[in-house]
Formats: C-alpha cells, structure tokens, sequence
C-alpha cells in the first residue's frame, strides 16, 4: 500500500495526548498500527503520549508500508497563576491592578484583548480574573479579583461657631455632624485632626474641611472681629435735697438703637434716666447690642439735712441818731448757707442792717433745707428824757459845797449823772 500521509494534533494546554489520523490511504480492507504489531481498521489513533511514532498501513493482502517518524510534541507548560496587587479606587482615582509575577508573558483581564503591559488601570468597581498566556497558548486564570466601589465624599460639615466676645479675642468652631473615628477636619486645607474642636480661631474666613478615607468635603465659615466696647457714660446727676431725699442720674452719652444701661451691672434699661436713687456710689454700666460694657462710676450725696437754727446778735436803734437796728447771724455759716429775714428773699451775707422797729424771723437756708428762729425784737426808737429841772444851793462860809437837787424829771428809770 502506499505510504500513509497522516495529520497530527499535538498536545495542548487542555490536553496533553496528541492525535494522528491517516488521511490516505483509506478504505476497505486497510489496517494500521502505531507501534507495528497492533493493526486496527480505524484510521485515527488518539491519546497519544508524546513520543515518536510509525504509522504503518496493511492491506488485506498482508502487504505494509511505513511512514517516517512521526513525533507527538510533549504538551505545552500552563503559565503560573498570576499574583496581583490591587489599588483600591479613592475620590479621584479609579481601582488599578498590577502584575506582580509571572513576568514577561501576556495579560488579560477579560480573557479576550491581552497586553504585554502588567498595569490595567481606570477600572470600574467589579470582580475581575486576570488571563496570564504564555508563548505556547497556554493560559491561567485568578480567582476573581474586586475592584471596591470609590469612596464617596463625606457629608458637607456642620458646625458651631462661638463668636469672639469683648472679653475673648478668639472664637471657637466645633463640628457636630458628621463625626466619627474614621474623619479627620481642618481649618487650613493642610493640618487635619481627629478632635472636632477648633479653639483660639482668630476673626477671619475660614473653609471647613472633612476628610474620610482620603475624600473631603468643604463648608465656609467665619470667624467675626472681635466687638467694640461702648465709650464710658457720661451723665449728669441731680442731687437729693430736703423735699426729694432721692437724686437722679440720667446717661447723656452714648444713646442710641442697641444701648442699654445699669447702674448695678444686673438690671440694663433702654432708658437713659435712673430715678429714685438712694444715695450712694453706682457704677454706670453702658452695654452695646454684642453685649460689651464700659463703666464709669456716679455719686448720689445723702439727703441735705435741714440747718440749725440761726444764732444771732442785735443790735437796736439807739439815743445817739440811731434809730434802725441790727440782726447779725454768727451760725451757722458757710459757702452753702442763705439767710432770709421776709422767707422769700434770701442773701449769703450773715448781716441784716437798717432794721425797721418790728418783729422779725430768721430763715437759714442750705441746698433747699431750712429753718427758722423765734421772732425777734427791733425795739423802737428811745425817746430822749426832758432836760432836767433843778434847783442849787451854793456853798457858804460854813459848808463849802453845793448840792443840785433835780425836781423833774423824775421816777423809775431814770438815773442823772453830772
């Protein structure tokens, strides 16, 4: 018979027997053998081992033909499972998966488009299974590999903010939500820290960062100056006297929209008056509408009490030409007190002269407070005795004296003197 022309398929990846199929020629009464001594009527000869092999052919008459050798490649090596590293994806950028080994073969990781290059990076969350081939075909497969959905953003902060007050030049923010072990904040975009506490935060703008997992989100706010304390008051205050034993303080500066007043640092008013004042030492308290004061101290005198009663000297009309009299005060006296002699006109001299004949009263007065004497007498004027009526008897030789005897005027009151 003739030579056998054969087709070989060798070994592969997923089998490792090699197959040989005689093509020709073929038909009834062909036998054939792989080995020279088992014929068979089939022309395939299948799971083969690698090797080299004769294909004979035997015709029904007994007569052979051999092929050459024929050799059944030893199945190709499958390439080791590759190992990978995986980038997880973060806010800005998408998973990623590296092959670590083996090196320098083929790589996919959807079985179908492979590269030469180790890296597929822009991947989408997902499992994937990496495809490594090698020269011969050949192919191994991970288990699936997860590519994490990206992290999303943390929820935009909220925040307290304590504002600088006029006694602390500072403010404070303090996050309330969201908060957590797994966040981070900052006030600066740069220095994050796990405490949700910004203290001593100078006045100023500021952009709120909370970080999780490497993903921020950002808020606004702001830090005010630190406000200005009202001026000190200035005021006027009307003083207690003998009818009113309270005084009043009224604030004459600063007024306006978002002042009040106080003059004991508890009670504030709109009002810039203070009535009913008892006396004493207040401090006046000024507080603006952010609550900043400014103080300044008042004094309300005590009552006036009513001044003692005038003490006086008078002097009275006389014989000798003088005909009005004199009331002169000696106490009390002083820069504060007047002195009335009608009760309605009064003057800080202590003297009333050219007093009429009459009866009189004194009336001390000192800050609206008086009081007043019992009457007092200008008598009238004297009236001049009659020149008086004599009659002498002369000295004589025996007594050598005179004697002047008055007749008229005579009686009680009335004394002579020659």
């Amino acid at each position: 018979p003739d030579v056998a022309t054969v087709t070989v398929t060798q070994p592969d990846c997923t089998t490792a027997t090699g197959t040989i199929v005689v093509t020709s020629p073929v038909g009834a009464g062909y036998t054939y053998s792989v080995d020279g001594t088992t014929f068979q009527s089939s022309a395939t000869f299948a799971n083969l081992a690698p090797g080299s092999y004769t294909v004979t052919t035997e015709s029904a008459d007994g007569c052979t033909s051999a092929t050459t050798s024929i050799t059944i490649n030893v199945a190709p090596a499958t390439p080791d499972v590759a190992t990978v590293t995986v980038t997880q994806p973060t806010c800005t950028t998408p998973g990623s998966i590296e092959v670590t080994a083996p090196a320098g073969l083929e790589y996919s990781i959807n079985g179908t488009t492979f590269q030469t290059g180790t890296t597929f990076a822009n991947l989408s969350p997902g499992n994937y299974t990496i495809t490594t081939r090698n020269a011969d075909g050949c192919t191994s497969v991970t288990a699936p590999v997860t590519i994490d959905p990206a992290p999303g953003s943390p929820a935009t902060a909220t925040a307290t903010v304590t504002q600088p007050t006029c006694s602390l030049t500072s403010g404070t923010v303090t996050v309330t939500a969201p908060v957590g072990n797994d966040y981070t904040y900052s006030i600066d975009g740069t220095n994050f820290q796990a405490s949700t506490t910004f203290a001593n935060v100078a006045p100023g703008n500021y952009t709120l960062t909370t970080q999780l997992n490497g993903c921020t989100s950002t808020t606004s706010v702001t830090i005010n100056p630190v406000p200005a304390s009202p001026v000190a008051a200035t005021f006027t205050v009307t003083q207690p006297t003998c009818a009113t034993p309270a005084g009043t303080i009224e604030i004459t500066a600063p007024t306006g929209a978002g002042l009040t007043y106080s003059i004991d640092d508890t009670t504030f008013q709109n009002g810039t008056t203070f009535t009913n004042v008892a006396p004493g030492t207040y401090t006046i308290t000024t507080q603006n509408a952010d609550g900043c004061k400014s103080t300044v101290t008042a004094v309300v005198d005590p009552a006036p009490g009513a001044p003692a009663v005038a003490a006086t000297t008078v002097t009275q009309p006389n014989c000798s030409g003088v005909t009005t009299g004199t009331i002169e005060i000696t106490s009390p006296t002083g820069g504060t007190y007047t002195y009335s002699i009608d009760g309605t006109n009064f003057q800080a001299s202590t003297t009333f002269a050219g007093l009429a004949p009459g009866n009189y009263t004194v009336t001390t007065d000192n800050s609206g407070c008086q009081s007043v004497t019992g009457t007092i007498t200008i008598n009238p004027v004297p009236t001049v005795p009659v020149v008086a009526n004599t009659t002498v008897t002369q000295p004589t030789c025996a007594a050598p004296t005179g004697t002047i005897v008055v007749i008229a005027p005579t009686g009680a009151g009335f004394t002579y003197s020659i």
